[in-house]
Parts: C-alpha cells; sequence; structure tokens
C-alpha cells in the first residue's frame, strides 16, 4: 500500500482529500495529514510516506521550503504541489526543486489527483514515466554546448525567414503579458518562430545557452501555459494527463534539434487543445479583452466603475455595458464584485484581518463588504475564516 501525505493549513481541503475516495481501493492510504511544514516534516520522520501532497503557500514553514528539506534528506519520496490561481512563481520554483507534478485547487478532480499519483507510483491512474534529476547530479558533468549545439543551424534560419517577421522573446524569464497574445491568437507558430530565433540570435553571437538551462527554461514555458489556460477557466484535462511526459521528452534531448522537435510536440499538443476548445478571452472583441485584464489589474481601487472603464476606452457607457454583457456574459458590476470576492477569499485563507481584506480588494465600507460576502458565499467573512481553522 503506497503511504501519502496530506500536507494544507486548510482543514476543509485537508478532510476533502481524504473522504475524496476509498483509498484502499486503488492501492493508497493516507498515513496522515498536517497543517504546515514544520508538523509535515515530523509525520515524515516517523510515517515515512511515499507521497507528501503540499500546498505552497502555508503559516510557518510553507511549501517551498518543506519540498528543499524533503529532496535534500529523503530523496525517495516523491512531491505533489497543491496550487492555487495566483501561486504560479512558486509552482515553478517548486518544480524546480524537484516537485514531480501540480495540482489546481479551484479544478481538483479525483481522476486528476489519481493521474498525478499514477505518474509518480506506478500505480493505475497514471502513465508512470521515468523520472530524471531536474537538476544536474554532483560529480556529473554538465553538458557540453560544442556537443549540444549543432554545426548548421540552417534549418532554424530558414524557419525564421518563412512568413511574417516574428519578435524575438527571451529565454531567460517568461512574461505571460508576452505570451498571452500568442495563446489568444492560436498563433503557437509564432511563438516558437520567437523563441527559435531568441536561440539563434545568441549561437551567433557566440554565446549559446546552456543546454540544461535552455531545457528547463521550455519546460517552465510548458507549465506556465497550462496553468494559465487551467486559471482562465478551460480544464486541460488532456494536457494536465500527458504534460510530465511531454516535459520528460524535452529534459532527456542530448542534442538541440532532438529538443526542438519535443519542443515543437508540445507546442502542437497545445495547438490542439486550444483549436478543440475555445480559448476563452477568443470569444471577446480586443476592447473588451483591454477592459477585463484592466479590472483583473485595478479591482483594488474602490473608485473602479463602470462611467470611469468607458471614459478610459473612450467609450458610451451604455454601449460598454451592454457589450460586456454580450460577450462575458455577466454584467459589469457583478464581474467586478466576483473577482473581489474571490481575492478576498484568497487573503481571508491567509487569516488576514476581515477589515484588512475589505479594503485591500477595493471595499470601503467593511459593514457592506460583510453583507456582500454574505449574499454571495451563504457565510460571513470571519465564519468562512472561522471554518477554515476548526
Amino acid at each position: 500500500m503506497i503511504k501519502l501525505l496530506i500536507v494544507d493549513d486548510e482543514k476543509l481541503l485537508r478532510k476533502g482529500f481524504i473522504h475524496m475516495t476509498d483509498w484502499p481501493e486503488h492501492g493508497y492510504c493516507i498515513a496522515g495529514e498536517a497543517g504546515n511544514g514544520e508538523e509535515a516534516l515530523q509525520l515524515i520522520e516517523t510515517l515515512r510516506p511515499d507521497v507528501v501532497v503540499t500546498d505552497i503557500k502555508m503559516p510557518g514553514m510553507d511549501g517551498i521550503e518543506l519540498i528543499q528539506i524533503i529532496k535534500s534528506a529523503y530523496p525517495h519520496i516523491e512531491v505533489i504541489v497543491l496550487s492555487s490561481y495566483s501561486d504560479f512563481p512558486y509552482v515553478k520554483e517548486s518544480l524546480q526543486l524537484g516537485a514531480a507534478d501540480y495540482i489546481l485547487k479551484a479544478s481538483m478532480s479525483f481522476d486528476e489527483v489519481l493521474c498525478a499519483l499514477g505518474k509518480v507510483t506506478g500505480q493505475p491512474g497514471g502513465n508512470p514515466v521515468h523520472r530524471r534529476p531536474l537538476t544536474p547530479e554532483k560529480g556529473q558533468a554538465a553538458e557540453r554546448s560544442d556537443l549540444f549545439y549543432p554545426d548548421n543551424i540552417s534549418r532554424y534560419k530558414e524557419l525564421l525567414s518563412e512568413g511574417q517577421e516574428t519578435r524575438t522573446l527571451s529565454t531567460d524569464r517568461w512574461l505571460w503579458k508576452e505570451i498571452r497574445p500568442y495563446i489568444e491568437g492560436g498563433d503557437l507558430d509564432g511563438l516558437y518562430r520567437g523563441i527559435c530565433g531568441a536561440v539563434v540570435e545568441q549561437i551567433e553571437n557566440g554565446r549559446p545557452p546552456e543546454p540544461y538551462g535552455l531545457k528547463k527554461s521550455l519546460v517552465e514555458l510548458g507549465y506556465m501555459i497550462i496553468h494559465k489556460l487551467d486559471e482562465s477557466g478551460v480544464n486541460p484535462h488532456e494536457l494536465q494527463r500527458d504534460k510530465v511526459a511531454l516535459f520528460r521528452q524535452i529534459e532527456s534531448a542530448f542534442t538541440f534539434d532532438t529538443c526542438m522537435d519535443s519542443f515543437k510536440a508540445m507546442f502542437s499538443a497545445i495547438h490542439q487543445f486550444l483549436a478543440a476548445n475555445v480559448y476563452p478571452m477568443n470569444k471577446y472583441s480586443p476592447t473588451i479583452k483591454l477592459v477585463v485584464a484592466y479590472l483583473h489589474e485595478n479591482y483594488a481601487q474602490p473608485e473602479l466603475s463602470l462611467s470611469d472603464v468607458a471614459r478610459r476606452y473612450h467609450m458610451n457607457k451604455s454601449y460598454l455595458s451592454q457589450l460586456f454583457k454580450q460577450q462575458v456574459g455577466e454584467n459589469f458590476q457583478s464581474y467586478v464584485t466576483r473577482i473581489r470576492l474571490d481575492q478576498a477569499k484568497q487573503r481571508l485563507r491567509r487569516n488576514e484581518p476581515v477589515n484588512e481584506v475589505c479594503f485591500a480588494v477595493g471595499i470601503d465600507n467593511v459593514s457592506y463588504f460583510s453583507q456582500l460576502f454574505k449574499r454571495w458565499m451563504g457565510v460571513s467573512p470571519s465564519d468562512y475564516a472561522k471554518e477554515l481553522i476548526d
């Protein structure tokens, strides 16, 4: 029986995970549960679990520090991360430290959990894959650039000369604001050319990217895209299921050509998914895309209103209201309220005081905030926070 340890500061989530199914029927048992990293380490020492499923943001020792210690002291233990929508930078760091996979809390289903567990344990429900170290082993020579990169890069220069001019992207750090237009437009070929252009430019300048760093960066981009698709309301189940195998192909590549072929295969899978499942932002007009992005960036401003946004984008207030409802499927104020309350729930989960949460999400009246929260969520903010602790 494979032993699992669940680590999360939200008691309700831990209990929900524990009672999600009859675990022994699937070859697993819940060995224990912990509310933070310190408690988890104490249990790991005595229970010796095979897999730790952990949240990232927790009071005291968080998930990042916990993963570091586990991978140093108990390298045989696999780690799966539970992530919130806003956690991607931490998800990225956890994967770099050796976590096997991540699951979004908001869309977590038993099938997805079973699939993630199956990948790292070989149990039914997932496709187990050979896991190469995510960082070079001590004493192992770093991959040599002169052996990794081809003598002739004409194949990639020809690719860049085809079609319209493509903006070169930096492979050192991915910014969603640069990647998002390619995803929304379904232009994965343009994104691939932009990344190839960056690498070709570095090769021609005599400073090719270090092979391990390049492969790690390409895998991080894949994780970012899948995470953002999930965050947008799309459930990329096929990509979640296949991502580890796709990423391992990139990580195991011994040449640049093989690496880029594997990277293109990953993009092909993403492109097929986007073609079959219309990405929500695709249905928005350019103006509504701007408005939606503006609301997500400025929800904390108390003065945010339909009138102000209409003036900002030089539109008639009534027309913007009608267009927004038609394309988004929800009226303007309801959409803003939803953003604010989603952010409020995240802050309450971190035990922030109700009065501070109220002002942090753009509502300047605590009494009104409490009434609004209860009307939407069915419980008051204080009761919501208390349920997470009890």
